[in-house]
């Protein structure tokens, strides 16, 4: 939020641009929904004009806005301990991401992943989520120090010459995941100003918010859950399934909000889930799928089906035909 209020960008233009609440767009903790925070830092690249949003904010990051996250940076004895700490809690900055520290010989992969598949929706967070941690590295050595080696998943972004600073100059595009390459002897070194006493202090705190965030996620899952049970069910709505989760119809909506999801959305997505999966992995005629799937009339099934997949139902399983 700290780039937003810089560039004069309140709070109700930025829900207007992912169509939320101005209210439920951040949670307690301040933070937003993955996919908002994911839109919103690719609409803004293009409307301020910074083609490498991802890397300007980790070149002028400061650890204190990471909240508990950056405590522990300061509180960890050493970087490998960062490291350690950072893989457990990499959720509380950005729900849905984690930073994964993989042995390769005398090298360790530090690997970043979200659940969002859409790797040029995702380019500004990995560039941004790994220079951080390169800005960290650079941080412990006292110099300028660049990865033995670069993965971005998706496309280079032009202009290219503005990777270097933060990752050097071996950059490799269009990869199966996001990583770079560092020297395991790093995990050894230490920060002048670490203050390992507080560690537990702030572990306890990093505990609570990640209990907090895995909380909300049963809560979906629990949602999905009864959705799925009742997907056939016209007349199971979101008054029905507010009843069911013993509380009122604007609680939910409230919560699913602040989730990035509402009713229609989640229940169109376990449709879509269900009917693809019965495309690939059956003949069932569509007037059957669309049956099972609680639609009379197959066309409408159709028109849901085109309107989120850009194909037909029938098309859809040609093109993923062995």
């Amino acid at each position: 939020m700290d780039f937003f209020d810089s560039h004069k960008v309140d709070i109700a233009e930025l829900a207007a641009v992912v169509n939320m609440d101005p209210d439920t767009l951040l949670d307690e903790q301040g933070n937003m929904p993955q996919i908002a925070y994911l839109k919103l830092v690719e609409w803004a690249a293009d409307r301020f004009q910074m083609p490498h949003l991802g890397l300007w904010m980790a070149e002028n990051h400061d650890t204190s806005q990471f909240g508990v996250i950056g405590f522990l940076y300061t509180c960890s004895s050493n970087f490998g301990e960062f490291c350690k700490l950072l893989q457990r809690y990499q959720r509380i900055i950005m729900t849905g991401s984690e930073f994964q520290f993989i042995d390769d010989d005398d090298l360790i992969e530090a690997r970043f992943t979200t659940s969002i598949d859409d790797v040029e929706l995702t380019s500004h967070a990995a560039e941004f989520a790994m220079g951080v941690m390169i800005d960290t590295i650079q941080t412990f050595t006292k110099n300028l120090w660049h990865p033995v080696k670069t993965c971005f998943a998706h496309s280079v972004i032009e202009p290219e010459n503005d990777y270097a600073n933060l990752f050097g100059s071996n950059l490799f595009f269009n990869q199966a995941h996001n990583s770079f390459w560092f020297e395991r002897s790093l995990f050894e070194l230490t920060l002048n100003s670490a203050t390992p006493e507080l560690l537990p202090v702030m572990t306890a705190q990093a505990n609570r918010l990640l209990a907090d965030i895995e909380e909300r996620h049963d809560f979906l899952g629990y949602v999905r859950l009864q959705l799925r049970a009742q997907l056939t069910n016209e007349a199971f709505d979101m008054e029905a399934l507010a009843k069911q989760l013993n509380m009122t119809s604007r609680t939910l909506h409230r919560q699913l909000n602040q989730l990035g999801f509402n009713f229609n959305s989640l229940r169109i997505d376990l449709i879509m889930e269900m009917a693809k999966e019965a495309l690939l992995k059956s003949d069932a005629k569509v007037t059957d799928i669309a049956q099972e799937l609680g639609y009379s009339e197959s066309s409408a099934f159709v028109r849901v089906f085109k309107r989120n997949e850009g194909m037909s139902p029938l098309q859809f399983r040609k093109s993923h035909a062995a």
